[in-house]
């Protein structure tokens, strides 16, 4: 995992107030993981968002925080797709 990928998770940690795990982490390969994975955790915290704005919210960090310019969708990988590294 680089340090884009790293910012990119502390970034949404302190977006949604959550912890994700190095574990956790080590299994997350697409937009569409990501965003299930901190909607699950924001769910147990006792939040009524949506995975639909949860995923918003990660595109949003992406586009603003990455400079990332083309549309994000939840199969991209996002390593490979989204060139964070």
């Amino acid at each position: 995992m680089g340090l884009d990928t790293v910012e990119f998770l502390i970034y949404a940690e302190k977006s949604f107030d959550i912890k994700i795990s190095d574990a956790e982490a080590g299994e997350i390969y697409t937009m569409g993981q990501f965003s299930r994975l901190c909607h699950k955790k924001i769910l147990a915290k006792g939040s009524n968002t949506s995975e639909s704005e949860v995923f918003a919210a990660l595109c949003k960090i992406l586009h603003k925080k990455f400079a990332i310019q083309k549309p994000i969708h939840r199969e991209d990988l996002i390593v490979k797709d989204l060139g964070l590294e």
